[in-house]
């Protein structure tokens, strides 16, 4: 994801020294994720099917982290929807790859109301109106309770200045 754009080998050190372990997901991202949003994707509550997979390892710390209930910060809006689904689909809907990962496919729309099973957090950039990126952190936010909307954190957003889309500034939701 982009938003990972912003950890450098340097970031990754200074957090390894507080104990906070990463893993690393992988969403092949297509029309579903940058298209904007339609009216059909409301009636079939779905997107354009996209492919992810998640390392045997990297699941397996993942796992670990849920079940000793430690908090899961997706970064990005692509790492959410892969850790969402994945937690949805049953294991005989994924494929254990040669290499021990697993691969499935996903469709989900994550729009409000929407309750999140596995991230606790999200660190994200400033995404296109009117797109599904847009509306997930909208549902994050709604389901954090949060105090501004997405509307109006991106007019603050815009007032200050903040860079916006891939390289852009980004906001950590907790």
């Amino acid at each position: 994801p982009t938003a990972s754009l912003h950890f450098t080998d340097n970031v990754f050190e200074k957090i390894k020294k507080k104990g906070v372990l990463h893993s690393f997901v992988t969403l092949n991202v297509g029309l579903g994720t940058f298209a904007p949003v339609s009216h059909d994707n409301f009636l079939k509550n779905s997107l354009h099917k996209e492919i992810f997979s998640i390392k045997h390892n990297d699941l397996v710390k993942i796992n670990k982290a849920q079940s000793e209930k430690k908090k899961i910060i997706a970064v990005g809006t692509t790492t959410t929807r892969v850790l969402e689904s994945f937690l949805s689909l049953q294991r005989s809907d994924l494929c254990k790859s040669e290499g021990g990962d697993y691969v499935g496919e996903t469709d989900i729309f994550i729009h409000s109301p929407y309750k999140f099973k596995v991230t606790n957090a999200l660190l994200t950039n400033f995404h296109l109106p009117c797109s599904s990126l847009m509306m997930l952190v909208d549902a994050f936010l709604q389901n954090k309770k949060a105090k501004k909307s997405i509307l109006e954190l991106y007019k603050i957003a815009i007032f200050e200045k903040f860079r916006f889309y891939s390289f852009g500034d980004a906001m950590l939701i907790i």
